[in-house]
């Protein structure tokens, strides 16, 4: 597809889809390469939408394998909500409870566009042998791909009678409303929004906790300089942070301390800032007089001066 900028970008799409309609119940669409982080976020749109599973089969990617969807971990989002996390067997295609829908996807939907690359090399049409220059002067924008997915996914999929095991020949969307019996919901979308988010053990120092290059601060915290704290925050907006102590209890909201005036500032914007300013520092050495005599051998008088 055709990012804003212009460019040929693979799109990656993470599902979360209800094991015994086959309904999906959340699905995110990025350029990005996928992670824990869109994993989260994915996740929470189900749990918004649809209420928390008392149970969630993970794939054994190492994305899913993370701290945050484990047992072992505290501070886990599987913790914090109750649920039981079961991984597929490593290497085991049929342990894969989705891999059916990611093959009737790409049926359906993913050859009927004229980019379309196949998972793989090997797969990939002759046709699509061509430069991600030309490929994006064809290739149709990420949004409009984005909405005609959705409009596939609520319009066709989850309306069309199934043949899969124990559908009966029904839809997903009469599967799952047959079978739901409770709905545990979330109230606080808020609450929720942090809870998905990503979690950061710092010690408190005098002008509050260091983390992705800033500070954050609130008064609160000064009675707890020098112990440990616990913070969680939404990788789409870290202007504000949620503290709590090692005994998972709240202290407050931290605020940073340097603030874009114009948007929210995002984790994947901090992170990327920081690839750039050490590609900079990396051709600055370069540049310097020093470093290029030291590679040619050419000392200046006074690098021989202190050689003696």
């Amino acid at each position: 597809m055709r990012n804003e900028e212009g460019n040929a970008v693979r799109l990656w799409l993470t599902v979360f889809f209800d094991a015994r309609s086959n309904k999906v119940v959340s699905a995110l669409i990025r350029d990005a390469d996928p992670n824990t982080t869109a994993i989260k976020q994915c996740f929470r749109q189900g749990v918004e939408r649809y209420g928390v599973p008392n149970e969630v089969d993970f794939d054994n990617g190492k994305d899913y394998k993370s701290k945050y969807f484990s047992r072992d971990y505290p501070y886990s989002l599987v913790n914090a909500l109750g649920i039981n996390a079961i991984y597929a067997t490593p290497y085991h295609g049929q342990a894969k409870t989705c891999e059916r829908f990611f093959g009737t996807m790409e049926m359906q939907f993913g050859r009927m566009w004229p980019t379309y690359c196949g998972k793989d090399a090997k797969q990939r049409p002759e046709c699509m042998r061509i430069s991600n220059a030309k490929i994006a002067e064809i290739a149709p924008a990420k949004a409009d791909f984005i909405a005609a997915f959705d409009d596939w996914l609520e319009k066709e999929y989850h309306k069309a009678p199934s043949r899969g095991q124990d559908m009966d020949g029904k839809a997903p969307d009469q599967v799952y409303a047959e079978n739901l019996k409770i709905r545990r919901v979330v109230s606080d979308h808020d609450a929720l929004r942090i809870l998905c988010g990503n979690i950061a053990e710092r010690t408190v120092q005098k002008n509050g906790i260091s983390l992705l290059n800033n500070f954050y601060y609130n008064d609160t915290l000064l009675r707890y300089v020098g112990q440990k704290v616990v913070a969680l925050y939404d990788p789409a907006n870290i202007d504000e942070m949620a503290i709590f102590d090692t005994d998972h209890n709240f202290i407050c909201k931290a605020a940073a301390k340097l603030i874009s005036p114009f948007r929210h500032t995002t984790e994947e914007a901090y992170i990327e800032a920081a690839k750039q300013k050490r590609a900079a520092r990396k051709i600055a050495r370069g540049l310097c007089p020093c470093a290029q005599h030291d590679r040619t051998g050419d000392h200046s008088p006074q690098s021989a001066a202190g050689t003696r």
